[in-house]
């Protein structure tokens, strides 16, 4: 959404891991791929014959990776935003709107190097590129029972489907956990069908519409918001 132009503003100083990259994927995905590697060369033999060993030689298992984010990254991140943005907005958004985002990284690159240690920027990556990215914080609107937010997550068009979205959406509850929340929420478009599945398929619950409407080049946006009162189940989904 919009925001996000905000949220680069608003972002501070990073904490240590920031800067040094950490991985936080931390799900074991090494020894799954094995596992997984292990049951279809199983199979494979249960099933013999030619059909199933050509399966087998042409089966690549891709690891989904997702780390915190450095400044280094702020181009990346920019690219998918942008061309996020124009495939999913198309049509809910003014043209105009679309049509002027470019891929200049500038600021979010500064504000991503004087980033508060209660914010994170995580990106997941595709054979080493950036697909997607997520932003998260403390909640902008003050509610107790869901004292973060997620900014704003998105992943490349051309790389949805393949657990992306999903792993960033559990790094970030993790991310939550780890500076002492439980309640989280996320924005979403009203009439963005996909992602509103997406978050409920993740465990968030329809909390309300914003209360009041923007206008954007004349066309009216309606937020929705999404909620989960403990994201410790999601932080631990496989």
């Amino acid at each position: 959404m919009p925001e996000i132009d905000c949220v680069v503003e608003r972002e501070c100083r990073p904490d240590d891991r920031v800067r040094h990259g950490r991985d936080v994927d931390g799900e074991g995905v090494g020894t799954r791929l094995l596992e997984q590697k292990d049951r279809n060369q199983k199979e494979g033999e249960k099933k013999g014959g030619p059909i199933a060993e050509h399966c087998e030689r042409n089966t690549r298992i891709r690891a989904v990776s997702v780390r915190l984010a450095t400044p280094d990254d702020a181009d990346a991140i920019e690219r998918v935003r942008t061309d996020t943005w124009r495939a999913t907005y198309r049509g809910h958004m003014p043209d105009a709107v679309l049509d002027g985002l470019g891929y200049d990284a500038t600021r979010r690159r500064q504000q991503m190097g004087t980033m508060s240690a209660d914010r994170f920027v995580l990106v997941a990556e595709h054979d080493g590129i950036v697909v997607g990215f997520c932003v998260g914080g403390p909640a902008r609107v003050a509610d107790p029972a869901h004292a973060s937010e997620i900014y704003a997550i998105y992943v490349l068009p051309e790389h949805h489907g393949h657990g992306h979205g999903s792993a960033l959406m559990r790094a970030g509850a993790r991310e939550v956990l780890a500076r002492g929340w439980r309640g989280m929420l996320i924005w979403v478009l009203r009439e963005n069908q996909l992602s509103r599945l997406f978050y409920e398929r993740m465990g968030g619950r329809h909390l309300r519409d914003r209360d009041v409407d923007r206008e954007i080049e004349g066309v009216t946006i309606t937020e929705s918001g999404y909620a989960w009162e403990d994201v410790t189940e999601l932080a631990t989904l496989r």
